[in-house]
């Protein structure tokens, strides 16, 4: 789905900051990238948003026109709108068949009620827990989370790694950055001393 071999990544100041050697993503693969603060996690995933058709040579997209998905820390709903409206935002056709797909999703997750159900009353980890389900709804060629390892306790984390495995047979991948190593991803890239490497 995509390739690295040899990219620098500059910081957002111009200065070389990340190299990565070699990182390859296929098609329904999941990847965590584990790294310390401020080592260039977020770096890295901005830089492929950034690039969505690829980078001269040494970084490629093997997929025309990708739909790619970032989810981080930062709150991405509304607040004044249900989590059902909040959930279909992205579609322009809102049928019966993708709304009783997205009601099986968040019974994993024992919401109940999602069209009178709000975000401004909901914890953080509720809320990414809705991005998630809203991202893999659509089907995205990637889904990079940012932080991933910050957001979820235990629980809910076995819940929403069985969400993302379930929706892997869509063809959808998945990159997670995180501090620290995730078990149940067993292909791990880790960044030290500025490089990306396996």
């Amino acid at each position: 789905m995509l390739k690295f071999k040899e990219c620098s990544i500059r910081n957002y100041f111009g200065e070389n900051f990340l190299t990565i050697k070699e990182l390859t993503l296929e098609k329904s693969e999941v990847i965590q990238i584990v790294g310390r603060n401020n080592s260039g996690k977020s770096l890295f995933c901005d830089f492929i948003l950034s690039h969505p058709n690829g980078f001269e040579d040494s970084f490629e997209i093997l997929t025309e026109k990708p739909i790619i998905i970032k989810i981080g820390i930062n709150d991405n709903l509304i607040d004044e709108i249900s989590v059902l409206k909040n959930i279909l935002i992205p579609f322009k056709r809102k049928s019966e068949n993708l709304k009783s797909k997205i009601f099986d999703s968040v019974k994993i997750f024992n919401f109940e009620d999602i069209d009178n159900l709000y975000p401004k009353n909901m914890s953080f980890s509720d809320k990414k827990i809705i991005e998630i389900i809203r991202a893999v709804s659509r089907k995205p060629h990637l889904i990079i989370i940012d932080d991933f390892d910050l957001m979820f306790d235990e629980i809910k984390f076995i819940k929403v790694i069985s969400l993302i495995e379930n929706s892997l047979k869509s063809g959808t991948s998945f990159i997670f950055t995180a501090k620290n190593k995730i078990d149940r991803i067993p292909k791990t890239y880790k960044i030290s001393n500025g490089f990306l490497v396996k």
